[in-house]
């Protein structure tokens, strides 16, 4: 978040700009703006990063350094010049030292210092360490290895000399470092051969950049400093330690320091997402007395910062005259934040009738203050209260409506409408950002687009979706570019140089034919180019340093009927922000476009198109080899790569790439792998077990649309004996590591396969044969390399069932490892008397290397593993258990919390009645789970978690043992629980269960009032729609009157106060029995909030069963609406005739869909939401031209701008959900 305010920050830097524009002296006092409060909001752009770039970019003759000290007017920073006289900003109220190139600075403390750095193009967790004694330095150690040139290494600085003891690695393999035998005087030159700036820089960097800080002075609650509004404070965390408050604010801590701020009465505001933040924070609200006594919470951190890395923001309703503490922590590395606090005031223009009319808008809203209930109303949306803004068109144009704001902190709705007066509005056009994403906004922004008449007044309503917050919001004109459509396109020719565009107010294009694999995921906003072939190759290279997400894509055809030639790859020689450029064989004659767009950002951009030389490789048919496989690496590039028109693997793109061949050898494993000093993009290898005499083609291309240099290396080995899982060898359970190496050894398809997350790596397998002890097999140790994933298997070779793997469904590390760099893992297991278990080890990816594997017995209690669980008794005395000194089961369950945590496992035999399971706890925070099956083969009925006491309840069946899972939430929290079973009977059970289904006439348009809280799972039923496992559902049924109607379900309604889930079934046998169910359709946030939708198609009767039930563990009251209407096939053959000409460019239809037919046709094409509801449809004669199409209620469908092709009709529907309501409809 660059800031929170965007009204706020065209006030803080206009005058600065204006400045800055005229190139105008800077007085030795600031008299741009007379308003107090806009001066101190400078001070928020005030730290040495951010206003050094700016000044540097931006040079003000006459700026010294006294006179940039008057112009902050800020006591706590500091103005310094640099070489070449730059300006740079110190602001801190911290006593710091920093350390420079006089090392001695740095002996003023002893301690240690821990942090991560982000190296190059990866990002990466270096583990650095400083360590200080009193007088000097001691040593900086940098440890990780991932890559040749990124080793481990360790540096000292003595009294301002450097001296260094490292070991070079080789083979990209990380070696043990010895930082305490270092040699004085030794050069960093002399350590590493050739040393580039990079790595010279990085080493020094680990000093240079290192702060050592007092205790801050407000480092207590009783020692606030006290914030006064709009202005912004700097701080640090170093130095501070941690405070210990009991309270709900936060379950987390760290070090901390406080603040606070007197309340004024109106909604209040504690931000640190502002210029000068570089750490994530969280921000708690207490009230109390001065001295910190009795303090309560009221709020924390409710949002991190959008569009930026660091810092929060919170805000609460305020008492005037009340005083509220802020304690402000970092859960991670200590740094400096800039933290502010401010007021909103209370909105004016809640109403209708207050809204004022201009011609555009910017400004902050808030909703804090008004009601958070939710209601349907303005556009057919649901959501909260909201505010007014109104604005009338001085011209005929396209206006926006965008809450794509740094100030957004909630899911906003946006519903513009028209009309004589608030009390006869018509609805123009909405956008809810629950429903649809909008790319290039911040999270809970949206975009709406609507053609405007000169003169034309607009009543627009911005609300929250499903909550009260603040947003920021603009409602501008747009001027559309030229190019903005592909009839449009601008002719480019060779020699053109540098071709300037923008696609700022480009609008969405809609591309029906064959579309390239980039844009098919979100609709961009661009603008067009064409260029004739001329049988040569050409290049066309976009380049942007506004925004860094540019694509470029190459079509050939005709407007309106394109396809998609290539899309464009990443090139590196594009300044910071990157760029991308498509190449192509261009044939004589033929019309290319190029559609230059981004579905994240708009602004201007330079391209260029070239003449170029293609690699002769740049085709399979081309293909340099066959290569011999000795370890050899062929350097080469992809920037000159034509795409073939191959699809790869996995990417779904058909990038440029350079194609090898090599030739088969029996009993050979080939690797081939770009992890090369050369690869300039990001790595890639691949091993296969080769067949004798047959051809194998690879192809060297960039994942994900990159590009650039590379080296590539073909390499053969003799496959391990136990690469197959037949070879698996037999191993003991002991204090022996065993140290193996996955070169050589591919990646096995296993049926049946564990879930880890490196599951295509190559491995090795290893057999125990049980002799009824725990076992512990771990990869944690100094020999491992590489990381590493174990899977445990039962059964035979080509059967294999999972037991336990240490990567479930996730990316959860050994984290407790300290011996190796890399991820390492570790699986416990009951290894019953006699039975075979299979280990298959695996490295990360297709990396190979050498790992270290203990596998031990150890002693642990019964009910530790599924297979030792202890049986409860049903109707018994509460059972007191523990997790304290449990281990981690590791096994798949299908409930949502997984089993990567310490847990115990009862049993429990069903009898035929309800069964409820209950646990308490006041030590910790755990989850109760249920489960059916055995231990190789269960199914979760329902999770609980995050209460005292909580229970799921279930269905038995006579004789069916159940399991019972009690497990921590954290994998540090363990404690105390008690556990018992109960019985009720099960007549009760009403509709909880699908047999007791309710039956619903479905045209009777009637609401059904219910609720979750108390129901159970219905365990008898297969979840076939593949939901999100829940527990807690009603029931209900409706049959369907004839074929081809339809049947919509809804929980939209103020009365639903949870987050549900709603699935449809229908009964596969032929007595309607619920045992054997198929889903029709499923809907979660289908209303766009937590309640949901959904329709279906019906058969003359065939029965229909609705399951209401909660996301996860969530219950609570709903209110059910079902509704059937007919379908009509008729509307576009019927469809109302549109004609434009020159004369008559644009046409309002008054229409309403009041009575109109429910309409069974297909979607096509773009319309990924299926819609279905009353239907009108229009038809309009293409002209050539573009056509915007805007349907006054578009509840489901997109607003459309759609290029039309000359003599070719194109048909709208317009369909309005399920509702009935009168439109407008718009084509211009």
């Amino acid at each position: 978040m660059r800031g929170f305010y965007d009204s706020m920050i065209g006030r803080l830097t206009l005058g600065l700009l204006s400045v800055v524009a005229d190139k105008t002296s800077i007085p030795t006092t600031w008299t741009t703006s007379s308003s107090d409060k806009v001066r101190r909001l400078h001070k928020s752009m005030l730290n040495q990063d951010s206003f050094a770039r700016f000044l540097q970019e931006n040079p003000i003759e006459g700026l010294t350094k006294g006179a940039c000290q008057e112009l902050l007017e800020v006591t706590d920073c500091t103005c310094a010049e640099m070489e070449g006289g730059m300006i740079l900003l110190n602001c801190t109220d911290i006593p710091c030292q920093i350390c420079d190139e006089d090392m001695e600075r740095c002996g003023i403390i002893s301690g240690t210092r821990e942090y991560g750095l982000d190296y190059g193009r990866y990002l990466v967790g270096y583990s650095s360490k400083l360590e200080y004694t009193t007088g000097e330095v001691v040593a900086v150690e940098l440890s990780g290895c991932y890559g040749p040139e990124y080793c481990s290494e360790c540096a000292a600085f003595l009294n301002g000399e450097t001296c260094t003891s490292c070991t070079i690695c080789e083979d990209g393999i990380s070696l043990s470092i010895d930082c305490q035998n270092l040699v004085v005087g030794l050069s960093f030159s002399e350590c590493l051969a050739e040393p580039s700036d990079e790595e010279y820089g990085l080493f020094q960097g680990l000093l240079y950049g290192t702060r050592i800080c007092d205790k801050p002075t407000n480092d207590a609650c009783s020692n606030s400093k006290l914030l006064r509004l709009d202005e912004a404070s700097f701080g640090r965390t170093n130095g501070a330690t941690e405070d210990k408050v009991s309270s709900d604010c936060s379950i987390s801590n760290g070090k901390d320091v406080w603040y606070s701020v007197i309340g004024t009465g109106e909604t209040m505001v504690a931000t640190t997402c502002l210029i000068g933040t570089f750490i994530n924070t969280t921000i708690d609200v207490f009230s109390g007395s001065e001295l910190c006594e009795s303090l309560q919470c009221i709020d924390s951190t409710r949002f991190e910062c959008f569009g930026s890395s660091y810092g929060g923001w919170v805000w609460w309703p305020s008492e005037e005259g009340v005083l509220y503490h802020l304690r402000l922590f970092t859960p991670d590395f200590d740094d400096q934040f800039t933290i502010m606090a401010f007021d909103v005031p209370t909105a004016e223009n809640s109403v209708c009738n207050s809204s004022v009319a201009t011609s555009l808008v910017n400004a902050v809203g808030s909703t804090v203050e008004l009601s958070d209930q939710l209601e349907t109303d303005f556009c057919g949306e649901t959501g909260t209260s909201g505010l007014w803004y109104q604005v009338t068109a001085e011209k005929d144009t396209v206006m926006r409506a965008s809450t794509c704001s740094n100030n957004t902190s909630l899911y906003t709705i946006i519903a513009v409408m028209t009309g004589s007066d608030c009390e006869a509005l018509v609805c123009v056009a909405s956008a809810n950002s629950i429903v649809e994403f909008t790319y290039g906004c911040e999270a809970g922004g949206t975009i709406v687009e609507w053609n405007a008449t000169a003169g034309q007044t607009f009543f627009v309503y911005v609300r929250g979706a499903d909550s009260n917050g603040i947003f920021g919001v603009s409602i501008v004109p747009l001027e559309l570019p030229d190019n903005d459509a592909c009839e449009a396109a601008t002719i480019v020719f060779l020699g053109d140089g540098f071709i300037s565009g923008n696609t700022a107010n480009a609008t969405e294009d809609v591309i029906v034919a064959a579309q390239c694999p980039e844009e098919s995921f979100a609709t961009s906003r661009g603008v067009w180019y064409q260029i004739q072939g001329k049988g040569n190759y050409l290049k066309a290279s976009v380049c942007s340093g506004y925004f860094d997400e540019i694509f470029v894509s190459l079509y050939v055809g005709s407007c309106g009927n394109l396809t998609c030639v290539s899309d464009g790859v990443r090139i590196p020689s594009c300044g910071v922000m990157g760029g991308r450029a498509v190449s192509w064989e261009a044939l004589d004659g033929v019309e290319y476009f190029l559609f230059v767009n981004s579905p994240f950002a708009v602004g201007p951009f330079e391209m260029t198109v070239e003449e170029f030389e293609p690699e002769s490789n740049s085709e399979c048919s081309n293909a340099v080899g066959p290569v011999i496989p000795s370890n050899q690496t062929i350097i080469a590039s992809t920037v000159n790569a034509v795409s073939d028109g191959i699809l790869g693997c996995s990417s779904g793109y058909a990038s440029p790439g350079l194609w090898y061949s090599v030739l088969g050898q029996e009993n050979m494993t080939y690797r081939v792998d770009t992890c090369s000093n050369e690869t300039k993009f990001r790595y890639g290898d691949i091993s296969w077990k080769a067949e004798e005499g047959r051809l194998y083609s690879i192809k060297i291309h960039g994942y994900n649309l990159n590009s650039g240099d590379f080296g590539v290396t073909f390499s053969s080995f003799v496959p391990p004996d136990n690469d197959d899982c037949s070879g698996g060898v037999v191993i003991r359970p002991g204090n022996d590591t065993i140290v193996l190496s996955t070169k050589g050894a591919t990646s096995d398809v296993v049926v049946g396969a564990c879930d880890v997350y490196y599951s295509d790596g190559p491995g090795l397998w290893y057999r125990i044969i049980g002799q009824g002890t725990a076992i512990l097999a771990s990869t944690c140790s100094p020999l491992t390399e590489v990381d590493t994933s174990i899977s445990v298997y039962t059964g035979s070779c080509g059967d294999l069932s999972c037991i336990t793997a240490d990567y479930i469904t996730a990316d959860i590390p050994d984290s407790d490892c300290q011996e190796s760099g890399a991820v390492t893992g570790s699986v416990t297991f009951l290894a019953q008397e006699g039975k075979e278990y299979f280990l298959f080890i695996q490295s990360s990816g297709g990396v190979v290397g050498e790992i270290g594997l203990k596998v031990t017995e150890f002693e642990t209690f019964e009910m530790d593993f599924c297979e030792g669980a202890t049986k409860v008794e049903i109707d018994g005395d509460e059972i007191s258990g523990t997790t304290v000194g449990a281990s981690s089961d590791n096994r798949e369950t299908g409930c949502w919390l997984g089993t990567y945590l310490p847990d115990v496992w009862y049993t429990v035999q069903g009898t035929g009645d309800v069964l409820w399971a209950t646990a308490c706890s006041n030590e910790f925070n755990f989850s109760i789970s249920v489960l059916e099956g055995n231990c190789t083969d269960l199914r979760c009925i329902g999770t609980r978690s995050f209460e005292t006491c909580a229970n799921v309840g279930f269905l038995s069946a006579l004789g069916e043992t159940y399991f019972i899972l009690i497990q921590a939430i954290e994998a540090s929290l363990t404690g105390g629980f008690t556990l018992s079973v109960n019985a009720s009977s099960a007549e009760a059970l009403g509709n909880d269960l699908c047999s007791g289904a309710i039956p619903i006439d479905p045209t009777s348009n009637s609401t059904i009032l219910g609720s979750t809280w108390g129901a159970i799972a219905d365990s008898s039923i297969e979840d076939t729609c593949f939901t999100v496992p829940h527990w807690g559902d009603q029931w209900y049924q409706v049959t369907g009157s004839r074929n081809d109607s339809i049947i919509s379900a809804s929980l939209c309604s103020p009365e639903t106060d949870f987050d549900t889930q709603l699935s449809i079934y229908t009964s596969l046998d032929d007595d309607g029995s619920c045992s054997n169910l198929e889903c029709v359709t499923t809907n979660d946030d289908g209303c766009g909030g937590p309640a949901s939708r959904a329709t279906w198609r019906t058969e003359e009767d065939k029965v229909y069963l609705i399951r209401v039930h909660g996301y996860g563990d969530s219950m609570g009251n709903f209110a059910l609406t079902v509704l059937e209407q007919e379908i009509s096939l008729q509307g576009c053959q019927d469809a109302h005739l549109i004609e434009l000409s020159e004369s008559v460019p644009s046409v309002v239809v008054e229409g309403s869909n009041l009575g109109g037919e429910i309409d069974g046709f297909e979607e096509v094409f773009f319309c990924e939401i299926e819609t279905i509801g009353p239907s009108k449809w229009f038809k309009i004669p293409g002209r050539g031209d573009t056509s915007r199409f805007l349907p006054a209620l578009n509840l489901q469908i997109l607003t459309l701008s759609s290029k039309s092709t000359k003599g070719a009709a194109t048909c709208y529907r317009v369909t309005i959900g399920t509702m009935t309501s009168k439109l407008q409809l718009e084509v211009c």
